[in-house]
């Protein structure tokens, strides 16, 4: 008795299982039957419309280009568009070789369809559509042999424009892609604001997502600045030149305006009078703290016009040594006399100019006295040198300071009746 107990007890037991297994099951195939029908997406087109003249290739993913990135379907002109999903019209414009080009983000899926070479637009940007929804009308814009609907889906876009990862446009109209899991996301806006790069000698990656292995989809010069709009202590939220991504926030700081300020030190300036074809040695450290954009000046005439003395440098660094160019061009000792300005002006990359130097002089030749004897500085000793002298002693005539030195043939200081004489015998002398 007690053994048919249990095996009553036993068959109840496994009757009740296979109750509950089928329940299991049936309650699974419901709720898989409900999201596949979510999820399943629409024909894009016309359901007539089933010829596909060009298939997706995967190679595309290697290199965004070269290769095809959706499908294309034969319709004729004119026929609905069909949005696949549900989702938001990113994109509704011309797009270069695709044409008229409709984008549409499905958010369930993280995912985007593109659908391009339409000949007319019905959708808006910023517009939600519904699964069915008429999207655009079939053509055969921008690069195209004739009407079709190229199609496809992506999961990145660059200004609009689709970008790997693309995935194979029949797979995913059959149900059967493998949905991407979309990044998980901790940012704060916390530490928002305008950034710059840290220790990037080149450039850095934006990727599109919080992490190495998501792909990089677009760079940021070494120096440029950029917008941080959150960050997770490890990676930032960025945007630079139209790409939104993500940075490591180890290779980026907070940009900190630097004012202009410049000056110059150890310079050399020219002033007064200088020695007619004498060397003049140029110097001066011009320090700025943003970097030096141009440095430009030299010697001008006294009108402020750029004589043949004259220097450009752009040097793009926040110090300048002048004695390392501007002394070997600037060469004063080929200046003819005459009245100067020294002037030099430098400007950062703000655009503020600073004059750093500016000083007159001049140049002259050096005084050299004519020889004993020849008072009108002729190169000649003769009478009419006599006739000066003794015209001066007479008080006819006035002698001036290179004369008188030139009419004191003695060199006792004086002119006198004595210099009278030795003057003729000095002419009596040269000419015979």
């Amino acid at each position: 008795m007690l053994e048919l107990n249990s095996n009553i007890r036993k068959k109840v037991s496994a009757a009740a299982a296979l109750v509950m297994m089928w329940l299991f099951i049936a309650v699974c195939m419901t709720v898989t039957n409900v999201h596949a029908d979510e999820v399943k997406p629409k024909w894009p087109v016309p359901e007539q419309y089933q010829t596909i003249t060009t298939e997706f290739d995967p190679r595309r993913n290697e290199r965004d280009s070269g290769y095809h990135n959706g499908i294309d379907i034969a319709a004729d002109t004119g026929a609905s568009i069909y949005a696949v999903l549900e989702g938001t019209v990113v994109c509704a414009r011309a797009m270069g070789d695709y044409g008229n080009l409709v984008v549409v983000y499905h958010p369930q899926l993280n995912l985007y369809s593109f659908y391009a070479h339409a000949s007319e637009i019905i959708a808006n940007e910023g517009q939600f559509v519904h699964r069915a929804d008429v999207l655009a009308k079939v053509g055969s814009t921008g690069v195209s042999t004739g009407p079709h609907l190229h199609f496809g889906i992506c999961d990145h876009l660059l200004n609009n424009w689709p970008t790997i990862t693309y995935y194979d446009p029949l797979q995913f109209l059959a149900g059967s892609i493998e949905v991407p899991q979309p990044d998980k996301c901790d940012c704060t806006d916390v530490n928002a604001g305008t950034y710059t790069t840290n220790n990037v000698d080149n450039y850095l990656n934006i990727r599109s997502g919080h992490g190495t292995q998501f792909d990089i989809i677009g760079k940021i010069p070494a120096g440029a600045k950029f917008t941080v709009t959150k960050d997770n202590g490890v990676w930032a939220h960025v945007e630079y030149n139209g790409v939104k991504g993500y940075c490591s926030v180890e290779y980026i700081k907070r940009y900190t305006e630097v004012s202009s300020y410049m000056t110059i030190s150890g310079e050399t300036i020219p002033s007064g009078v200088l020695e007619y074809g004498k060397y003049f040695i140029v110097k001066g450290e011009i320090t700025s703290a943003l970097p030096i954009s141009k440095v430009w000046g030299g010697v001008y005439d006294s009108s402020y016009a750029p004589t043949a003395q004259y220097a450009e440098a752009s040097p793009m660094t926040n110090s300048y040594d002048l004695s390392v160019y501007f002394d070997n061009v600037l060469l004063f000792g080929s200046l003819d006399c005459g009245d100067y300005i020294y002037s030099i002006q430098a400007s950062d990359t703000s655009g503020e100019v600073y004059k750093l130097i500016e000083s007159g002089f001049s140049i002259e030749k050096p005084y050299i006295p004519p020889e004993t004897g020849d008072l009108n500085a002729d190169g000649e000793i003769n009478v009419a040198d006599t006739v000066l002298l003794q015209r001066f002693l007479i008080g006819r005539n006035i002698l001036s300071p290179e004369q008188l030195s030139g009419a004191d043939l003695d060199g006792n200081g004086q002119i006198n009746v004595f210099d009278l004489i030795l003057q003729k015998r000095l002419v009596f002398s040269k000419n015979s």
